[in-house]
C-alpha cells in the first residue's frame, strides 16, 4: 500500500488538483452489485472536508488493483464516458464535475480498486484582493 501511496502523490504533483491533505487508502469490492459512488460519498470519505482553515473541495484517485473478468466499468453518465477497469491505471474523479456515478456490476470474478481521497485547501486559491498584492 506505501507504495500505492507514493505512486498517487507522484501523480497528485502533475494535476491542477494538489493536494492538501490526504485521507486514509481505501480498497473497496466491486461484485455483483457493482457500486454507486453517490450512494456511497460518506462511507468512502467523498464528502467535502471541513475543517479549521480549509475548504472542501474534493477529489479521489481511483486504482484498479485487478483486471476484471466481465463488467466493472466506471459509468461517468453526465460526461457520456464508459471507464474499462484495467490493472495499474487510474482515474482521478472529482464528484463536483462528475456527478451520479457508479461501477457497473463485476460478473465472474472480482474488482478490486483503491480509492485515495484528496482534499484541496483555501489558501490554495487567492480571491481577488490577494490576487494582486
Amino acid at each position: 500500500m506505501r507504495t500505492l501511496q507514493r505512486h498517487l502523490t507522484s501523480l497528485a504533483k502533475v494535476t491542477v488538483h494538489r493536494p492538501s491533505k490526504w485521507a486514509g487508502l481505501q480498497v473497496v469490492n466491486v461484485g455483483l452489485e457493482g457500486l454507486h459512488l453517490f450512494r456511497h460519498t460518506k462511507r468512502l470519505q467523498l464528502t467535502p472536508y471541513k475543517a479549521k482553515h480549509r475548504d472542501g473541495k474534493v477529489g479521489a484517485f481511483l486504482a484498479f488493483l485487478n483486471d476484471s473478468v466481465g463488467g466493472g466499468q466506471v459509468v461517468l453518465e453526465k460526461l457520456g464516458v464508459l471507464v474499462k477497469p484495467e490493472k495499474g491505471s487510474v482515474l482521478f474523479y472529482q464528484p463536483s464535475e462528475t456527478k451520479a456515478n457508479s461501477f457497473c456490476p463485476v460478473i465472474g470474478g472480482s474488482l478490486w480498486v483503491a480509492i485515495q481521497p484528496i482534499y484541496e485547501s483555501q489558501k490554495d486559491f487567492c480571491d481577488e484582493k490577494e490576487e494582486w498584492n
